[in-house]
């Protein structure tokens, strides 16, 4: 699932759209709403060009470009609808985030017994030295 709820849509270095309004549609999948500044792009509606992955996805606030976001064209009429499913959107950073945080769940435990061990460890020397 993408991190960003807007996209940037380029082609040949020049912005031509956005993809906007994300809904999960299945497993990984998310479905976008085309949105182009002149109302209709021929180029944004072209299941070619979705098919030979030429667009890159750039987010807007940090102008980050996805490296693994692609477009599913399986069903024309999605594109007359202006809408198009994508998935793998999100950028390096973001995805550093994702596994620093998944190492740290997975590992969590032990920082919770390390600690647990440290309490009990206290606990007992204070019972020894100072409790008598």
């Amino acid at each position: 699932m993408g991190d960003y709820s807007e996209w940037i849509v380029e082609l040949d270095g020049r912005e031509i759209g956005r993809l906007v309004n994300p809904r999960f549609e299945d497993m990984f999948w998310e479905l976008y709403d085309l949105e182009s500044d002149d109302g209709y792009s021929p180029e944004l509606h072209d299941p070619e060009l979705w098919k030979e992955c030429r667009f890159k996805f750039k987010e807007p606030d940090t102008g980050e470009y996805c490296e693994s976001g692609f477009s599913a064209i399986t069903c024309a009429d999605d594109l007359e609808r202006s809408r198009i499913r994508m998935r793998g959107l999100y950028t390096a950073s973001t995805r550093r985030a994702a596994e620093l945080q998944h190492r740290i769940e997975k590992n969590g435990h032990w920082i919770i017994l390390a600690a647990t061990a440290i309490v009990v460890a206290a606990s007992i020397l204070y019972l020894v030295f100072f409790a008598s």
